[in-house]
């Protein structure tokens, strides 16, 4: 049973971010992510005691307003990012990447979100279930 709903934001011109980054990941990567999403759709609370070990973080700064679910393959580092409703218990999709040092894969990963995210704000687009 979920107790989460995942959701995907599609923009205005029919593009699913989300899933056009999920199609560029080779399976294993692929894996994980569907692995975390079911597991954190069926988690009632995420919150574990130490927020290192927690697999979502919301961010500060430039992108505050935003979160990102965390997973690794392989000891690459993977972001899920996108807007996180606690009271909704919802978890919308605006894109995802693989963090590395001083940057993401694809580049500017975050701030291309921030901008989805604005538009999400502004209700253009459109939303649907993740599956």
């Amino acid at each position: 049973m979920s107790l989460w709903r995942f959701i995907d934001y599609v923009t205005e011109d029919h593009r699913c971010p989300i899933i056009e980054w999920y199609g560029t990941q080779d399976d294993e990567v692929q894996a994980e992510f569907d692995i975390l999403v079911k597991e954190l759709s069926e988690t009632d609370d995420w919150d574990e005691p130490k927020p290192q070990k927690r697999k979502y973080k919301l961010l500060t700064g430039r992108h505050a307003g935003l979160c990102e679910l965390k997973f690794r393959v392989n000891g690459r580092k993977f972001r899920l990012i996108g807007i996180l409703s606690r009271e909704n218990r919802e978890f919308v999709f605006l894109g995802g990447c693989e963090k590395r040092r001083m940057s993401t894969l694809p580049l500017g990963a975050f701030d291309a979100a921030f901008r989805l995210n604005e538009l999400f704000e502004q209700e253009r687009g459109a939303t649907r279930e993740h599956v």
